[in-house]
């Protein structure tokens, strides 16, 4: 930028208190300049100037990028007289400011932490509440925002605790608090830098918080519970095959927990089945039968509901009447229909030489030798030894369009182990043989 002094005023230059130049009306002088870092706040510049003492020179005016700054130039001169006498200088100064505009960044090492102090002989009780933020920069470049779940996203007020300090900077922020109804939140922090004009991405973190875990003094209303399916089994036999189903209703305008309370071994048991949020009215509980353990008859199991609230439960307001179920050690299901039903075969070696032999003889016809089963049940046996000798001696086996047969070293000594060709392995997930190159093939 150019700088060019108002009417009546002038821009001098001395040596050692004497006058050397003024500008003449109407010049100016060009800067330009460079900050040392591009950290937020005030601008400090970095500069040096060399100021040349000549007979006569041209004022040099320099047009650059329009920049806004307030700084302090202090320019020092030192020489050596190397001959008395009178020394008379007339020139024209010209002083260049090199700089350099940078884009503007995130605040880097972005951290929070929410403060919440609470009475020490009632810690449910809130005395107060704050959030604190730091990061690396200045405070008065850098706009802070918070964000509690999903709610719009609010830039507060906030205090510099350690002014000076922006390694890091840290504020505390009053406005910021977790909403009191002992659920888990999620806070989020957003940081960015603001100079001027420009707005530099923004740093952002988050953390789930939570007011402390008090025990609710809120109790359901009411609690029910209607047998849906009695669970079945064999009548004198632990192992069930069909689980109970239940239909557990209640009266709470909050989220609960839901129970169930039976006799176990000669003691009172109480389970937790489920939970349910603040909009559900109804649950449907399957299978508290294999928690019971075997009965011989259906036994009395009372279900029950409590409210949730800061990750705690408070007391259970069960069911007036009980609900009869029959109790089982374990439930063996029905096993699932085998695709391969039809299709499936276990063959040993004897029928799975004969099936090769059959091919063959289908395939050769007339042309088929009188000792085929000799040749095939030989061709096998000399062809199983084969790769045993090579694996026994540590070798590997590959076979295309079949798998890799490999010995493997380890600290408790040599094994085997078959890895499936690609042909081999697609082949068998699509239900047909595939060579290696067809399954290459397949989209």
């Amino acid at each position: 930028m150019s700088y060019t002094p108002p009417p009546g005023h002038a821009l001098a230059f001395s040596f050692m208190g004497q006058d050397a130049y003024t500008p003449p009306p109407g010049g100016a002088l060009a800067f330009s300049f460079q900050p040392t870092e591009a950290t937020p706040g005030g601008l400090n510049l970095a500069a040096s100037a060399a100021l040349a003492l000549v007979g006569q020179a041209n004022l040099v005016i320099m047009a650059l990028k329009p920049l806004q700054a307030v700084c302090a130039l202090s320019v020092i001169t030192r020489g050596m007289m190397r001959s008395l006498g009178t020394l008379m200088i007339q020139a024209l100064g010209r002083i260049a400011l090199i700089g350099k505009r940078v884009t503007a960044k995130a605040p880097t090492g972005l951290g929070m932490k929410m403060e919440i102090i609470t009475d020490s002989k009632r810690p449910e009780v809130v005395l107060d509440q704050f959030l604190r933020v730091w990061f690396r920069g200045q405070p008065s470049a850098v706009k802070v925002a918070y964000q509690v779940d999903d709610q719009p996203e609010i830039q507060p007020a906030a205090t510099w605790e350690n002014p000076g300090t922006t390694q890091p900077a840290i504020l505390r922020i009053d406005g910021a608090e977790i909403p009191g109804d002992g659920l888990t939140h999620r806070v989020t922090v957003s940081a960015w830098q603001q100079v001027g004009t420009a707005t530099s991405p923004k740093a952002t973190i988050s953390e789930y918080l939570a007011t402390p875990d008090v025990r609710p003094t809120a109790v359901p209303e009411w609690c029910g519970a209607t047998l849906q399916r009695q669970a079945t089994g064999l009548q004198y036999h632990s192992t069930g095959q069909l689980p109970d189903l239940v239909e557990v209703r209640w009266r709470h305008p909050g989220a609960v927990a839901l129970f169930a309370k039976f006799m176990k071994s000669g003691k009172t048991a109480i389970v937790q089945i489920g939970v349910a949020d603040h909009q559900e009215e109804h649950f449907m509980a399957e299978g508290v039968s294999a928690k019971m353990g075997y009965t011989f008859a259906p036994a009395n199991v009372y279900f029950g509901v409590a409210a949730i609230a800061r990750n705690t439960y408070g007391a259970i307001t069960w069911q007036a009447a009980p609900v009869q179920i029959k109790g089982f050690d374990n439930f063996l299901l029905p096993e699932p229909a085998h695709p391969d039903a039809a299709t499936r075969q276990d063959v040993g070696t004897s029928p799975f030489q004969g099936a090769v032999m059959d091919l063959l003889q289908a395939e050769l016809g007339a042309n088929a030798p009188a000792n085929l089963s000799d040749i095939v049940i030989r061709t096998q046996q000399k062809l199983f030894l084969k790769i045993k000798d090579i694996l026994r001696k540590g070798g590997t086996v590959e076979l295309d369009n079949l798998g890799t047969f490999k010995a493997n070293w380890s600290p408790s000594g040599r094994s085997v182990s078959f890895v499936p060709s690609l042909g081999f392995k697609v082949g068998t997930a699509h239900g047909k043989p595939l060579t290696d190159a067809q399954a290459k093939g397949l989209p």
